[in-house]
């Protein structure tokens, strides 16, 4: 407050703070550059932030995909267990067998499929981009392959449904388009390098199986925003069928001794996908 006259005079007035004489104008104008400063913050604030929640979001989502495949291993470990080797894949299975129609409908008494089918970076089954003469099947980065109603692949009950795969060579007596036995099939899990043998994965089909004489993708194939390698008719049993950038700069995978890790896209061919498979090398897709 200001003292304004004399005590002598007997007079004096208490004067409000200048600020007190601001127009109704000028209080507004002040309140919406406040206003608007506290919206460029948050602004910025979310802007950090978002980055950070998407990270810890996604590595939840593949904290579950671990935990979904290391079930999924163990199920066939226990099926192994039960039947003195890994699931058939000739033509035995199919003829007496048909609940392996599918390596993940041989689990259906294993495991709660239902729980552990599909990685929750792949929700939804099918895709339309991904259309072929064989219909919608092929999954891809950010949903499950699915089986067309009425397949003969297709189990009853069995939705059809998942984004995983199976290294095919892992299972017993595999049989080439020739219906020729391969001699490079695993069959069990007690082998050597077990640790260093793919056997389930995020997968854009339900299994393949690599040969080590496939060609490797051109280099930065997966470069400029590219997310996953085309997957057709054509190289589905190849390992193109898991290439892809579905957890960071790669996916996870269930090794033959039951172990769990997270892959680098450009690590994929140095694995021993089969008994005769030679290691490729790292490759520079990304």
């Amino acid at each position: 407050m200001k003292l304004i006259g004399g005590i002598a005079g007997g007079r004096f007035s208490l004067l409000p703070p200048r600020q007190a004489f601001r127009s109704p104008e000028t209080q507004s104008a002040f309140t919406t550059i406040e206003l608007l400063t506290v919206v460029v913050v948050l602004v910025i604030i979310m802007a950090l932030a978002l980055p950070l929640v998407n990270r810890a979001m996604e590595s939840g989502k593949s904290a579950k995909c671990v935990s979904n495949l290391r079930q999924l291993g163990a199920a066939l470990m226990v099926y192994q267990a039960d039947n003195q080797h890994l699931i058939r894949g000739d033509n035995y299975a199919f003829a007496y067998l048909p609940e392996t129609f599918t390596w993940i409908s041989a689990l259906t008494n294993y495991c709660n499929l239902n729980e552990v089918r599909s990685c929750p970076s792949a929700r939804n089954p099918g895709g339309a981009e991904f259309g072929n003469s064989g219909g919608n099947k092929w999954g891809g980065r950010s949903h499950a392959w699915a089986l067309q109603p009425g397949s003969w692949m297709l189990p009853t009950g069995d939705p059809g449904y998942s984004s995983y795969g199976l290294n095919m060579w892992v299972r017993k007596g595999l049989h080439d388009e020739a219906a020729e036995i391969y001699r490079a099939s695993f069959g069990t899990t007690r082998v050597d390098d077990a640790s260093r043998i793919p056997m389930i994965m995020d997968a854009r089909w339900e299994g393949f199986w690599p040969l080590s004489e496939d060609a490797i993708p051109p280099a930065g194939s997966l470069r400029n925003g590219q997310k996953e390698i085309p997957i057709s008719d054509a190289n589905w049993r190849m390992a193109e069928n898991v290439a892809m950038l579905r957890h960071g700069n790669g996916i996870n995978i269930c090794f033959l001794d039951g172990s769990v890790r997270p892959v680098d896209v450009n690590d994929l061919w140095t694995f021993k996908w089969n008994k005769f498979y030679e290691d490729r090398g790292r490759v520079n897709l990304r």
